[in-house]
């Protein structure tokens, strides 16, 4: 613990953990760490065990996180997520499907054969499959391209990704504005189509 002090103090101090009525409420940082540490050294690691285990996990680094943003520039690219999946037009609805739930992915990026990007929703998706479960319409639709399915009769809805793009050193309240409309916003390198990184609300909190 010794070597987090410093940071064990720093948020510790932060105006959340000072309040009277949220310290019951709140485990302090070095609380956490010394459970996360003390578990890490055990064993056992299964079962509800575990499951109790990762919570605790989860709260430390949000609150180390919580500390650590008083030390970086609010620009998008220290809170993206970077190197994202992405989908491309080639790509078969089935593998896209099975991506997102593997990663629980809300929305994946989609790169079209012209080099622009798009925004695919789990939504979308679910829409264009349909509510049939085992009938041959589904298993088309499986089986189909991502730019199949987009150009069909009953597309699947792409986000055009032009208006919601920007620059990794781009500041962050210019991402948040644009998170008002939009629910996910990519970061695009400054030279070429490459995708650094998405950001989401989530990713802002």
């Amino acid at each position: 613990m010794k070597e987090f002090k410093p940071l064990a103090q720093r948020s510790d101090s932060e105006p959340l953990w000072r309040q009277p009525r949220l310290k019951s409420l709140l485990a302090p940082f070095a609380t956490l760490y010394d459970l996360v540490a003390a578990a890490r050294n055990d064993a056992v690691h299964q079962g509800a065990y575990a499951r109790h285990l990762t919570k605790n996990a989860i709260r430390l680094a949000i609150v180390l996180e919580e500390a650590l943003k008083s030390y970086m520039n609010l620009v998008v690219m220290d809170f993206m997520v970077p190197n994202p999946a992405y989908a491309e037009y080639w790509q078969l609805v089935s593998l896209v499907r099975q991506q997102m739930l593997e990663n629980s992915y809300s929305y994946i990026p989609v790169l079209d054969k012209n080099g622009n990007w798009h925004v695919l929703s789990d939504a979308a998706v679910a829409l264009y499959l349909g509510a049939e479960r085992n009938g041959k319409k589904r298993k088309k639709c499986l089986a189909s391209t991502v730019e199949q399915a987009w150009e069909s009769l009953a597309s699947v809805y792409l986000i055009d990704a032009k208006c919601l793009t920007m620059q990794a050193d781009d500041r962050l309240d210019k991402a948040l504005s644009a998170l008002k409309q939009h629910p996910i916003v990519l970061v695009k390198s400054s030279e070429g189509t490459g995708l650094l990184g998405v950001l989401t609300a989530l990713d802002v909190l």
